[in-house]
């Protein structure tokens, strides 16, 4: 929410219209998936108007989705440039003991990992937009097919959703032990750069420096981002489990308790193999960030 306000106060106007085209976007791809169901239900109902509305929204979701991140870079890259700015006026108006207090390792992680932390955020507000769009879409369209399956679904959905955030929580949790962990890098780093004619005369010195902070804030950095990212497989297997545990209901269970038409169940599948899709897509390719 902070990430937000934080964009949208440099620029209403376009992330507004950035998070529109997102949106439309998105409600563009349920479009082809419910037109898409309808003709595989009946095949010999297809026609050329169907063909033109398909050719339409592939039209509309290109445009939407390319506008949105095209928008939101250009908003981003501004916002970052000048928040980097404002850092440096800042950190140059800041009394030196306050400066000295916090450390220049601080001070620098600030500038680097932290704004390209915001940059990155913001890069991908244009995918949550897309992505939000097509599961409230897709929820709706689950209930125009069947409400009480939709019930049923959506039961399922709340305790994958509760089911991944209890690893991911304890992910974040180590990504944070891991920033400060960083933030000791940072500092050997500096003491490497500036300390170097020191570190090279003092034998000692130099390996209690190498074996000492630099080793234990590297093995930090390390082992934090390493148990984080099991956390997340945790998160992302709890996921798939779930997701296959829908479709095999689906396909096995639910039609030997009530009958159910051939358009509602291939809807159904249809639905959840597209968020399934989606879902993954964004996590293997997510968005690159130019390096500043």
């Amino acid at each position: 929410m902070e990430l937000v306000r934080f964009i949208f106060s440099f620029s209403r106007q376009s992330f507004i219209l950035a998070v529109l085209t997102g949106v439309g976007s998105g409600l563009s791809m349920v479009g082809l998936l419910a037109l898409t169901n309808e003709v595989l239900d009946a095949p010999e109902q297809a026609s050329m108007t169907m063909g033109l509305t398909f050719l339409l929204l592939i039209a509309l979701m290109v445009i939407f989705r390319v506008n949105s991140t095209v928008l939101l870079a250009k908003l981003s890259q501004k916002s970052i440039a000048q928040l980097r700015m404002q850092l440096c006026k800042n950190i140059l108006k800041a009394p030196l003991k306050e400066l000295e207090k916090h450390g220049g390792h601080k001070l620098l992680a600030t500038l680097s990992e932290d704004v390209n932390t915001i940059a990155t955020g913001i890069m991908r507000l244009p995918f949550i937009c897309i992505n939000v769009a097509i599961v409230v879409g897709c929820l709706v369209y689950m209930t125009w097919l069947s409400w009480w399956l939709f019930l049923v679904a959506l039961a399922f959905i709340g305790l994958g959703v509760t089911a991944y955030r209890i690893p991911e929580n304890k992910a974040l949790s180590l990504l944070t032990q891991s920033r400060s962990f960083g933030d000791q890098l940072f500092s050997g780093f500096r003491a490497v750069c500036e300390g170097t004619k020191e570190l090279k005369m003092h034998k000692s010195r130099r390996a209690t420096f190498l074996n000492g902070t630099l080793q234990e804030a590297t093995l930090g950095v390390q082992e934090n981002i390493v148990n984080a990212t099991r956390y997340y497989s945790y998160a992302g297997s709890i996921g798939i489990f779930l997701f296959f545990a829908i479709i095999g209901s689906l396909l096995f269970v639910v039609p030997q308790i009530t009958p159910l038409t051939t358009a509602t169940l291939v809807g159904y599948v249809m639905v959840f193999l597209f968020i399934q899709g989606q879902s993954k897509g964004s996590a293997i390719k997510g968005v690159r960030v130019v390096d500043f």
